[in-house]
């Protein structure tokens, strides 16, 4: 988030599922003023509305983790509105169960193939032996086309003598979501998320499934509501916000990371109406 640039770090802390969150203060740093009392108590309100904000548990679901980040010392000459993450991550009862069915599943097919690997190894290894002699010889001609041409042949007569893989293990799906609402973030990089029908009052629903640029696990859907409005890139969206009106709440980004159908479900049962409560508080 661009805002840290300009605001001390906020210390991590780690709340149980069982306790409530509380808000400690990190130490400022040079040029920096503490958080001031109306400050303090503006982030103490959204935290308390944070818990009720998020949705039941889902059965055969557990939350294992919550997090609160906020501002420490803010530089002196700060004006914009102070800026809180919230998050909770929730995982499946089963997933233990499944990792064990899924590891189980590996190993019988690394058992019912370890015959066949060996004997292509050992194949693959004379092979290696006969196209290394092959390949000298044309380098020693110089002939360098000669050589591509068998590196290919082997290459090729290598990867045929493979076994398929049989019995592979699926992937393990829908047994990890992660809720995490900003307050107040600088900006919402969207320009990678396929725009979804927003629902009434929000500015931008995206949803970014899983790949190899993006550590979600499941894909990542976001919601935007508040005093959001296009940047000029146009890749995404920056908070509109009146300068020196720190404790207010002028916009809310919000990311659930879960399967697409997991991440509806968790969405439909937050409570909304105290999400958008949340606004010009």
């Amino acid at each position: 988030m661009t805002t840290t640039t300009r605001r001390s770090s906020r210390a991590l802390l780690l709340v149980p599922a069982l306790l409530s969150a509380v808000v400690v203060s990190a130490g400022a740093q040079v040029n920096s003023r503490p958080i001031r009392p109306a400050e303090q108590a503006f982030l103490d309100r959204v935290a308390s509305e944070f818990a009720k904000i998020l949705p039941p548990v889902p059965a055969g679901w557990a939350e294992v983790e919550r997090r609160i980040y906020d501002a420490g010392g803010m530089t002196s000459d700060w004006d914009a509105p102070i800026s809180a993450d919230y998050e909770v991550q929730l995982v499946s009862s089963e997933l233990e169960a499944r990792q064990k069915v899924v590891e189980q599943r590996e190993q019988d097919a690394a058992d019912k193939n370890r015959g066949a690997f060996e004997a292509a190894n050992a194949r693959n290894q004379k092979l290696i032996e006969e196209y290394s002699a092959k390949i000298m010889a044309a380098a020693g001609r110089n002939d360098e086309a000669g050589q591509k041409r068998l590196q290919a042949e082997l290459e090729k007569k290598m990867a045929d003598g493979m076994p398929a893989p049989s019995g592979a293990a699926p992937e393990l799906s829908d047994t990890y979501a992660r809720i995490r609402i900003s307050i107040n973030p600088y900006n919402a990089p969207v320009m990678a998320e396929k725009k979804l029908l927003a629902p009434p009052g929000f500015t931008w629903v995206g949803r970014r499934e899983p790949d190899a640029n993006s550590s979600a696990r499941e894909g990542v859907t976001r919601y935007l509501i508040g005093r959001w409005v296009p940047d000029t890139e146009g890749s995404g969206h920056t908070l509109k916000y009146t300068p020196n009106k720190g404790a207010t709440v002028y916009g809310i980004a919000m990311e659930i990371e879960a399967r697409a159908d997991r991440a509806d479900a968790l969405f439909r049962a937050m409570s909304i109406v105290r999400l958008k409560a949340l606004l010009q508080q």
